[in-house]
């Protein structure tokens, strides 16, 4: 749970939300509502997270899209399984989830460091695209 300052959470508000948007009779089940009481919009959500980035003090850009991909990919990368991710993300393919595999080098080179099974050798990333592992002063591309 990520804590606001003092003792409110942001738990706390979203349940707090939905015990409200649970006495609107709006005649469907979206979760979120714009003024009018109906469905947010593709664009209303757009511009809530516009909204609130800036009030928070981000100066890049952020999008819906944006907060989707990093959570996937930060899913992924913890270890949730790929199958699970493809459910959160409602894709039909597993191949369209596949997109959200990508490592970024550091990412790479950290994992083959803590994990390999020669975490003795000292895993170097070069500034050329290949991995070569240095044994003492023996370099193997």
């Amino acid at each position: 749970m990520v804590r606001d300052r003092g003792s409110d959470s942001h738990s706390c508000r979203i349940q707090l939300y939905i015990g409200q948007r649970k006495r609107l009779d709006v005649g469907h089940e979206g979760l979120f509502v714009n003024a009018a009481g109906k469905p947010i919009s593709t664009q209303g959500v757009s511009r809530v997270v516009t909204e609130n980035a800036k009030a928070a003090g981000v100066e890049e850009r952020v999008t819906p899209h944006m907060i989707r991909h990093t959570v996937a990919t930060l899913l992924l990368r913890y270890g949730a399984d790929i199958r699970i991710v493809q459910e959160v993300l409602g894709h039909a393919s597993i191949t369209t989830t596949q997109r959200y595999t990508h490592v970024s080098k550091d990412h790479l080179f950290s994992a083959l460091r803590s994990r390999h099974p020669n975490h003795h050798l000292n895993i170097l990333a070069p500034a050329s695209e290949a991995i070569a592992v240095q044994i003492g002063s023996l370099v193997a591309p």
